[in-house]
């Protein structure tokens, strides 16, 4: 869709929001006439760009709807104005009638929505209100289906505008008694950042937003009698939301990778979406994640600009608390290169960086603390690492998310704790036995070379497995080429904001009960369907998985709804995900069985083996050769070959990844996936 014309400039926006800053702390400090007089001068600078940015808008949106007319909002009579306010009605309404499209600029951002509820004659209005909320509780099934969509992708339902920004979104049934608001909120900093791309979105907004004004003009034309929206103040914001307020979680966790993606860019690192929305995903659904890839790939960098991005504040990223980036050495051959050890001979302890990081997340449980183990198979990770991952799958979880049980770590045996000086925590001790902390984050990197070890079954199986692949040449230098993004304005509200969203209120990467998956039955029923497929053609090659499996690949999917909503989530890139990272990481050996397992699976990436049917087919049929090279050169291709009989997979990485190791297989009659 067309962006709008940059009418009120990006200097003209950031000198609102700074107005709206200015007029607040003039209203509540009784300004004297003077500087409210140059004050209210600078004000009508402001509005008057805004009107024409309104008309532009109201232009743009005529080939949607070409009845539409705007109002800005005037400024108060007897204080300054903290917000914008305008409106897009219809020409030729009734005088009683006033459906209304908004845009509601203020100092934290904008509110855009469109509104709609009842006014009559004193007489009447109790049976126009009892006929049209009848009429609303028989929602068209057509506009039912648009809103549904709409609050699963980042709206919400309020029973009138100007709420707290983190107020929860009504259940429909609640605002189909009620009537009010239908709103979608945009932080001040998207504006900041890039005018033309959130004028964009605010067309995008009003555009889906017209969608369901068109479906309930059509369905309640003969109902006259629709509320102007009124306008007041806005309420003041804090920087958490409701537990239960799903809808204000999914747009801080949709807004935490495409923050995060902007970040990276302007530190210098591509990083697409879809692998930013694979990392978060992957530590909320397990605290332990490895990066694996060539040499040159971004893995370190990937691990320490999330924490960075997570956790800094003024401090420099090399004294960050939250986060130790630790070399792992070949000579790591038993837990006391993490823990260190105790010292009978000084009567001391001896702290090592990991200890310390320990400590700290211990003293420090509302906050998230990351440990990058830098080429964690330099040394066998099983020896160093065995008792942390052990622990980890000790854990015994309540109903909302806090640890009730698990074993502990054992440090000494002595009656009293050893007393440490930490330079951010303060004075902190080493008690006898220490729980691992549930807010601390394991990120390994992983080569394969001559010089390293492969990664058992035992850890592969605790882990998640993210492989990073390289950038080519040529998108490497149109990337270093292209303009960087203006600087993000990462205000203390704005990271606790990100963060809440991150640790889910502090719960990090607890299970979610059965009881409150989002995850819709169909969805659940086809990816367990999917699993048993992958279940049957690894356990007839050799390779068994446990249950662990099963419900990392069903928390991951559930949180994969959690941030793109239930009605944008693909199965197909779920199980993609979990083929990736759970199942194809376990595969090293000869041809045989090998080959017959990876052409099965390279088969089962294309969308006609999602049927029960086909799948219990693809275990026993014999594979043609052609129909193999056919559906191999089509992985292969970067961008899929258009042919009328294949179409293109619809899990490309997953089959572009088979083909590679079935061609390295048929080369060398042996295949590992790190290689």
């Amino acid at each position: 869709m067309t962006t709008l014309e940059s009418t009120p400039t990006h200097h003209t926006l950031q000198q609102a929001f700074f107005f709206f800053e200015q007029a607040r702390l003039c209203n509540q400090e009784n300004t004297d006439t003077t500087t409210l007089q140059a004050v209210q001068h600078r004000y009508q600078s402001i509005r008057q760009s805004f009107q024409h940015f309104a008309e532009s808008l109201c232009r743009k949106l005529s080939d949607i709807r070409s009845d539409l007319q705007v109002y800005v909002s005037s400024a108060h009579a007897n204080k300054l104005p903290e917000s914008l306010f305008l409106s897009l009605t219809r020409n030729h309404q009734e005088p009683t009638e006033d459906a209304q499209l908004y845009l509601l600029l203020h100092e934290e951002g904008a509110e855009i929505g469109f509104g709609f509820g009842l006014r009559g004659k004193r007489r009447t209005v109790g049976k126009i209100e009892q006929r049209f909320f009848e009429t609303l509780q028989r929602f068209h099934r057509k506009a039912e289906r648009y809103l549904y969509a709409l609050l699963h992708h980042a709206y919400r339902l309020w029973p009138a505008p100007q709420q707290s920004s983190h107020a929860p979104s009504l259940s429909l049934a609640e605002w189909q008694k009620t009537g009010g608001v239908v709103v979608r909120l945009l932080n001040r900093e998207v504006f900041l950042r890039d005018l033309s791309a959130a004028e964009g979105l605010v067309l995008q907004v009003f555009g889906e937003l017209i969608g369901l004004y068109g479906f309930l003009d059509r369905t309640y034309t003969n109902i006259p009698y629709i509320r102007p929206l009124g306008h007041g103040l806005l309420d003041e914001q804090d920087a958490s939301f409701a537990d239960d307020d799903l809808t204000a979680q999914q747009v801080a966790l949709h807004d935490l990778a495409l923050e995060f993606v902007h970040y990276a860019a302007q530190e210098g690192f591509a990083l697409p979406v879809e692998m930013a929305r694979t990392y978060i995903l992957s530590l909320q659904t397990k605290p332990f994640v490895i990066l694996s890839g060539v040499a040159g790939t971004g893995k370190s960098q990937l691990a320490q600009l999330f924490a960075r991005f997570l956790t800094e504040d003024a401090e420099a990223f090399e004294s960050n608390p939250h986060v130790a980036l630790l070399p792992v050495r070949p000579d790591w051959l038993d837990p006391q290169a993490l823990l260190g050890y105790e010292d009978r001979l000084t009567h001391s302890y001896y702290v090592t960086p990991f200890l310390r990081m320990l400590l700290r997340a211990q003293h420090d449980k509302e906050n998230p603390y990351f440990v990058i183990l830098d080429e964690l198979n330099l040394a066998r990770t099983e020896y160093y690492l065995s008792d942390i991952l052990s622990l980890l799958e000790s854990r015994r979880y309540g109903e909302d998310g806090q640890i009730l049980e698990q074993t502990p770590l054992f440090l000494h045996n002595q009656a009293d704790p050893y007393p440490i000086e930490d330079a951010h925590a303060g004075l902190l001790s080493i008690p006898g036995t220490l729980p691992l902390p549930q807010n601390l984050y394991l990120i390994g990197t992983l080569n394969l070379d001559e010089t390293t070890h492969r990664l058992s079954p035992k850890v592969l199986d605790r882990a998640q497995m993210i492989e990073l692949e390289p950038t080519t040449p040529s998108l490497f230098l149109q990337w270093i080429t292209q303009r960087r993004p203006a600087p993000l304005t990462r205000s203390p509200s704005w990271i606790a904001r990100l963060r809440a969203a991150f640790t889910r209120e502090s719960r990090y990467s607890a299970p979610i009960p059965p009881s409150q998956w989002q995850i819709p039955p169909e969805l659940l029923a086809q990816l367990a369907g999917m699993l048993d497929t992958l279940f049957a053609l690894f356990g007839r090659a050799g390779f068994g998985f446990g249950l662990r499996t099963v419900q990392e690949g069903l928390l991951f999917a559930e949180h994969t709804c959690r941030m793109v909503g239930t009605d944008h989530v693909r199965l197909a890139w779920i199980v993609e995900r979990i083929l990736l990272q759970k199942f194809l990481p376990r595969l090293h050996g000869p041809r045989y069985p090998l080959e017959d397992l990876l052409v099965r699976l390279l088969l089962l990436c294309w969308e006609h083996w999602t049927a029960p049917t086909a799948r219990e087919c693809l275990l026993h049929q014999e594979i043609e050769p052609d129909a193999l090279a056919q559906h191999q050169a089509h992985a292969l291709q970067r961008e899929p070959l258009k042919s009328p009989s294949l179409p293109a997979p619809t899990m490309p990485a997953a089959a572009r990844k088979i083909a590679r190791m079935i061609q390295k297989l048929q080369q060398d009659a042996y295949v590992d996936f790190h290689a």
